[in-house]
């Protein structure tokens, strides 16, 4: 049976750079008695991000057609606690109000039936992977009809496809440079196969990681006893833009990838694989 996966990752809310659904309405400050609720602004990174996410989420709805679609959200949802300098509100709360938001659109699909999230980096989270299991919490009291979980490291089996999903957040490094991309991802992918394989386990066809806001995919063939096995490993982009500690640990990247990535899966193989990714370019022009 045909079925479409749809992954993205590190989408921040409540930064000044992360994903902001413009409908978002927070909580006003009950204190000043003045109005229930207001919108925040979005900033030009935030309004680039929400297009390019709508016109992703269009382009799965086409893809997918009448196939039920399940959705991975491979963690980072909220921007966390650390860097308090690049909040949109002074409330933490406020994160989970946007980040739930975020998620609107992908819930009046109705071929959405299944979200699984990762848990992501404790930073960005609250500790214990808090944003998401709250995201699931909310969207669970809304919408008996999807099945939502929240876990560190999520063991999916499509029992009608004979297709299985190894899906978490943290995971093997893009590379540092252009020549060694998917180097380590290359490696990591041959390891965890090999693990597997020697506990007497079929590999999944498919791992998911993300939390370095690149986009790497690559494919390992493994011949084990008599059989050959194959596995696909992807490290999805970021939906936020890159604030002063990401360009310090990025080294002044000249560009970033953004977007998404979706898998037609039938009869137990992914058949088309479909990166929905724009490489947005860091520097300012200068002319003198």
């Amino acid at each position: 049976m045909r079925k479409i996966l749809a992954c993205f990752s590190d989408t921040h809310a409540g930064s000044v750079y992360g994903l902001m659904n413009p409908d978002t309405e927070l909580a006003q400050d009950p204190e000043s008695g003045l109005t229930q609720t207001h919108k925040i602004q979005l900033t030009p990174i935030q309004e680039y991000l929400w297009h390019l996410y709508i016109e992703n989420i269009e382009k799965i709805k086409e893809i997918a057609g009448d196939s039920e679609i399940i959705l991975l959200v491979n963690g980072d949802i909220t921007h966390g606690n650390y860097f308090q300098d690049e909040w949109v509100s002074p409330f933490a709360s406020d994160q989970i109000t946007i980040a739930r938001a975020n998620m609107e659109p992908w819930l009046h699909i109705t071929n959405v039936k299944t979200i699984i999230m990762s848990k992501g980096t404790r930073a960005h989270v609250f500790g214990g992977g808090s944003a998401e299991k709250i995201i699931a919490q909310l969207i669970s009291a809304k919408y008996e009809g999807i099945n939502i979980t929240a876990a560190y490291h999520s063991d999916i089996e499509l029992l009608e496809d004979n297709f299985s999903i190894d899906q978490a957040h943290k995971g093997p490094s893009t590379g540092s440079r252009d020549w060694l991309k998917g180097n380590v991802a290359q490696l990591y992918l041959k390891d965890q196969m090999i693990w597997f394989l020697k506990n007497n386990r079929k590999p999944p066809q498919l791992f998911t990681r993300a939390h370095f806001h690149e986009y790497v995919r690559v494919i390992q063939v493994l011949r084990w006893g008599e059989q050959e096995y194959e596995s696909m490993l992807v490290v999805t982009p970021a939906l936020c833009g890159v604030g002063e500690w990401t360009i310090d640990r990025t080294r002044s990247k000249v560009s970033q990838n953004l977007g998404m990535i979706a898998f037609e899966i039938e009869n137990g193989k992914i058949r088309e694989t479909y990166p929905m990714i724009e490489d947005l370019e860091l520097r300012t022009k200068i002319v003198i």
